[in-house]
């Protein structure tokens, strides 16, 4: 079914954007605003940097139950029923993220007494999750502590905003529980977000030359 699995890479972003930036304070001997003695060896020389990203989400499939295609080591999609809509109000279990009236697993319609196997409407990594976006910063200062002996200090953070970097949604349409007349019983998470990465983390360094 190589006309099938023709897809984008499961890695895929389509946007991404990254900015760095690097400032020293205009606090110190020398400076806009100078200090010496005390002032200067604690508050002058000070800079900051760091780095801003932001990223689309990555792909994902939406499968259906195997049992209603009969190939083996074959994964069986979706079919698609109308058109995909973004709700995306809440995150959670059984929050959507997707509509899930949108698709229906191809077991759905299945006939055991006049069986027809057949591949769901959808093809393969055709929908996008969530993206993220985090900031990394991080102030620095050098101290020089003898003429051959200096110490810098710094501290750095890395997703300071504690944002989560959600995962994407439960993609499997089998999971849904349907009644008779195809209303949706009970979503088992089907196209919920229900977990997400990227914590935040606090580092402070002091390194010594000589």
């Amino acid at each position: 079914m190589l006309r099938r699995n023709y897809a984008t890479a499961g890695y895929d972003r389509r946007h991404m954007f990254t900015m760095g930036w690097v400032y020293e304070l205009p606090v110190g001997r020398g400076k806009r605003w100078s200090t010496s003695g005390v002032a200067d060896y604690l508050a002058g020389g000070w800079k900051i940097n760091g780095v801003f990203s932001a990223y689309n989400g990555t792909p994902f499939t939406v499968s259906g139950s195997g049992q209603s295609l009969r190939c083996n080591g074959c994964t069986q999609t979706a079919h698609q029923i109308a058109p995909v809509t973004k709700i995306d109000t809440e995150r959670g279990p059984n929050k959507p993220y997707f509509d899930p009236n949108s698709f229906r697993d191809p077991l759905f319609y299945f006939n055991t007494a006049n069986p027809v196997y057949t591949s769901g409407t959808m093809g393969r990594n055709v929908l996008y999750g969530p993206g993220f976006w985090r900031i990394d910063p991080a102030v620095y200062k050098e101290f020089q502590i003898t003429e051959r002996v200096k110490a810098e200090f710094r501290a750095e953070a890395f997703n300071i905003t504690n944002t989560p970097r959600w995962g994407n949604p439960g993609s499997g349409s089998a999971s849904m529980q349907l009644n008779p007349d195809g209303s949706i019983r009970s979503l088992n998470n089907f196209m919920s977000i229900t977990g997400a990465g990227s914590l935040r983390y606090l580092r402070l360094a002091l390194r010594t030359e000589f």
